[in-house]
């Protein structure tokens, strides 16, 4: 006799997988402030069996920051391509979803991201500093930082240890 209340988890099947993602910038970095800022670089690459395809749909990233450092009109965008993406800021965590294909899609070699922001600083701050990460790797049923498609189905997870790729830390 089997207990009906155990979670079993779906099985989900992919023909495309996200391998790796890693901060594409320099470990540390002076903060900067002003308008249209890199704030975070990514490099985020995969496999995919022939005929699929392997494109990013939703990036969640966590936002480690100072009180003195505000960021606003957030965008990703990538570097092969002028198309950017408007995300939104709540609390501490900026979220892309809707990615276009222009800047999601990954194809042979991993994608460069970056994101954009507005970076203000307030007077007199004492230590500011700036870091986004992709920390949550998720689970079957359970949003992760990348949410991506293999042209089929939608996944919410990357097999991967967290934090999935810390950001440049601007001080």
């Amino acid at each position: 006799n089997i207990p009906a209340d155990i979670p079993y988890p779906k099985p989900q099947t992919a023909q495309a997988e996200i391998t790796e993602a890693k901060n594409a910038l320099k470990d540390t970095e002076a903060l900067p402030v002003g308008t249209d800022q890199v704030i975070a670089g990514f490099s985020i690459g995969g496999v995919k069996i022939s005929g699929a395809r392997l494109a990013i749909e939703t990036l969640e990233f966590e936002v480690a920051k100072s009180s003195s450092v505000t960021i606003a009109g957030v965008e990703l965008g990538a570097t092969d391509s002028n198309v950017r993406s408007a995300c939104t800021v709540s609390g501490q965590t900026v979220s892309c979803a809707a990615i276009p294909p222009e800047i999601g899609e990954i194809g042979g070699s991993p994608r460069p991201l970056r994101l954009f922001a507005d970076v203000t600083l307030s007077s007199g701050a004492q230590n500011p500093f700036l870091q986004i990460s992709l920390n949550q790797p998720g689970a079957i049923g359970e949003n992760g930082a990348i949410r991506w498609t293999d042209g089929t189905g939608h996944f919410t997870w990357v097999d991967m240890e967290a934090p999935v790729a810390r950001g440049t830390r601007f001080e």
